[in-house]
């Protein structure tokens, strides 16, 4: 992702009114790779001259004792397109039950604690442990494609994580083009 910050600890992700091209490449855009049973790393799109900036990084997910057992800690990453990633608003009653009544911001219908994206650069924030929850909810009769989730789901695999349907169960990406409409 040309946009993601470099740094794992830069939050960030709306570029600031200062920002070009020209003056952050040293400091957004990262390439990640995972392999089935290599781990996951991340790179810097435009290396730099310094070798701490420009190396290969492996990633985790965020560890499970990492929120310290405190659930209503977990942070979201949602898509921009409400209608697309969550039609039905299942995403902000789960937030609701996890941090509690006042999750929601009234004045934009968003998860307060969430970051805001398209792109499978979702799976990278999850992967670098940037947040902790991604759902995708699209509306009913709806059959995602397999390439919009299959390298996202060795991604986080490899960086300590799980991708399932909402029933828990672990997804086949091996029926064609499209996922079997059973995954819910």
């Amino acid at each position: 992702c040309p946009n993601l910050p470099v740094s794992t600890n830069d939050d960030q992700y709306e570029w600031t009114d200062d920002e070009t091209g020209e003056n952050n490449h040293h400091s957004r855009g990262c390439i990640f790779v995972a392999s089935k049973g290599g781990g996951c790393f991340q790179l810097p799109l435009f290396p730099s001259e310094d070798e701490e900036e420009s190396s290969c990084r492996r990633v985790r997910v965020t560890r499970k004792d990492g929120l310290e057992g405190d659930v209503e800690k977990a942070r979201f990453c949602v898509g921009v397109e409400k209608a697309i990633a969550d039609a039905q608003g299942y995403a902000n009653a789960i937030a609701k039950s996890l941090h509690g009544p006042d999750a929601i911001d009234p004045t934009t219908d968003s998860i307060i604690q969430s970051t805001k994206m398209d792109s499978q650069a979702k799976y990278a924030v999850l992967a670098r442990a940037g947040a902790e929850i991604y759902l995708r909810l699209p509306k009913p009769g709806y059959v995602e494609w397999i390439w919009d989730h299959a390298a996202g789901n060795v991604v986080i695999t490899e960086a300590g994580g799980q991708m399932t349907d909402v029933d828990g169960n672990e997804i086949d990406f091996s029926l064609g083009a499209k996922l079997s409409p059973n995954v819910r």
